[in-house]
């Protein structure tokens, strides 16, 4: 038993009022393009006002046909060949944009390729360079070592004494005072003569009165003479001439006495070790170790040698035979200055020894 509907109603056509919604505000829009002005909010304020609530054939009618202003705005909007002018002319501005900065890129890659190609020929030639380099430092050691050696061989045959007073008016007293010694070291009768090619004193700065005397430098004709003479010298200890301790020391360059003076530190330790050494030409050591006779001549040498003695790490740093030679000496250095003999000098020396 549902309710029925009142007789006599007419329904009202579907849609209609959407319809006529629609026409306002077409109609408000027409009026009001500018939604922001104060014009555009009082025409929107009519139109909503003014909208029917209830059907009328009347306004049906009314909004079949649109308003002109609304036709003008459709006809102002870009049709399909303005949008697609304004398409090109974009994609032909961001193809050249893209066109330039591919020529950029590719400008900053070529420069690139080049740098790192430069890199790499500047990179073998500084091997090629290190490589060299390194080559000519070890030829320039071991011409070093050569010369070193030529400068002691130059002088295999001589002698210095220390702590000889000074005394002797001529060449031909200190060469006769030579020969007493010599002779006594030797156990020979000191009448026994001695060849000498030459004998005298080194200068120095003699700072004060009570400086020590000169040291002596005499040169021998035979070297097997001089070796005999240092080995009993070694042998003797010490030696009183007259109430003076004298020293005999072979006469060496002054790039050999500054590697004795750069490891005296490994000398000391093998002293403390009660290990007998001796000197080597070019410049080394050879030590009479318990695995037998061990030669130092590099810094190699020298570490194997700690390692099998175990003794604790050095403050040693193994010269460079370079060192020697890249300034000249001075007296503070440790090196003696010779003085030049005069001529008449060797004359006479000359003289006493026939």
């Amino acid at each position: 038993m549902g309710k029925h509907s009142k007789a006599g109603s007419t329904p009202k056509p579907s849609g209609t009022r959407q319809a006529i919604a629609s026409t306002y505000m077409r109609q408000c829009l027409a009026a009001a393009p500018d939604l922001n002005s104060q014009a555009a909010s009082e025409a929107y304020t009519q139109c909503e006002a003014s909208t029917p609530n209830s059907y009328s054939p009347e306004r049906e009618e009314h909004a079949a046909a649109p308003p002109a202003d609304w036709l003008s705005l459709l006809k102002a909007l870009p049709t399909w060949a303005d949008l697609t002018n304004a398409t090109t002319a974009l994609q032909t501005s961001i193809r050249a944009d893209l066109q330039l900065m591919r020529a950029d890129i590719q400008g900053m890659a070529d420069r690139m390729a080049q740098i790192e190609a430069d890199h790499d020929t500047l990179t073998a030639t500084q091997a090629t360079q290190a490589a060299n380099q390194a080559q000519q430092m070890t030829q320039m050691q071991v011409m070093a070592r050569h010369i070193e050696d030529l400068d002691n061989r130059g002088c295999r045959n001589n002698l210095r004494i220390r702590g000889l007073q000074e005394g002797e008016e001529t060449p031909t007293q200190l060469i006769d005072l030579l020969t007493n010694i010599f002779n006594g070291l030797l156990r020979r009768p000191k009448e026994t003569p001695i060849e000498f090619v030459r004998a005298d004193r080194v200068l120095r700065p003699r700072d004060l009165p009570e400086a020590p005397p000169w040291d002596v430098i005499c040169c021998l004709v035979i070297c097997a003479l001089k070796e005999e003479i240092l080995h009993e010298a070694r042998n003797k200890g010490k030696i009183i001439h007259e109430g003076q301790q004298l020293q005999l020391y072979p006469d060496l360059c002054p790039a050999t006495l500054g590697y004795h003076r750069a490891l005296k530190p490994l000398t000391r330790a093998l002293v403390t070790q009660k290990i007998r050494y001796r000197w080597t030409f070019p410049t080394g050591l050879i030590g009479n170790t318990r695995g037998g006779p061990r030669q130092i001549r590099t810094a190699q040498d020298l570490q194997e040698l700690l390692e099998e003695l175990k003794l604790p790490p050095l403050n040693l740093r193994w010269p460079d035979p370079l060192d020697y030679y890249n300034s000249p000496p001075t007296p503070q250095g440790g090196q003696p200055q010779r003085r030049h003999r005069t001529r008449m000098e060797t004359v006479r020396l000359a003289g006493a020894t026939r």
